[in-house]
């Protein structure tokens, strides 16, 4: 991949994304997806996870969505990264029930979850005002002992 005479890697473009994703610059966001759409360059689990962070953290849970549905047909599949970064998108958009189905479906993928994971689902469920459920939790992640 050239861009402006200069060799560009998967690698540089996430770190462009994550940079102006992070900065809210979303309309450089957006122009490097493009750029990496139109050189070809393949989407690894760090390209998806950042669409999923970046989106997630504005609410935009239908790009979540599309980002979702995008790395389940690549092939990769979503991993323990993006299980946690889903369920944390989902409780910004208030889905937490959504949130909940999510630790199933890990592991029902084989995907073991992990002390990122209850926490963020903690939170959501706390920052909906859902607060028995995330004691419930609480107490679980205690005696699993995470």
């Amino acid at each position: 991949m050239q861009f402006n005479g200069f060799s560009v890697s998967l690698e540089v473009y996430n770190c462009l994304l994550d940079s102006y994703g992070k900065e809210g610059q979303l309309e450089s966001f957006r122009n490097v997806l493009r750029r990496m759409k139109e050189s070809s360059c393949a989407s690894d689990h760090y390209t998806y996870n950042i669409m999923i962070n970046i989106y997630g953290e504005q609410g935009w849970i239908e790009e979540v969505a599309n980002v979702l549905t995008e790395l389940k047909e690549s092939g990769l599949g979503p991993d323990l990264c993006s299980y946690n970064t889903l369920i944390k998108a989902y409780g910004i958009a208030g889905m937490v029930e959504d949130a909940v189905v999510l630790v199933k479906e890990m592991r029902e993928n084989g995907i073991q979850p992990d002390r990122i994971t209850y926490t963020n689902l903690i939170n959501a469920l706390r920052k909906n005002d859902e607060f028995l459920e995330a004691v419930k939790w609480s107490l679980w992640m205690k005696q699993m002992g995470l």
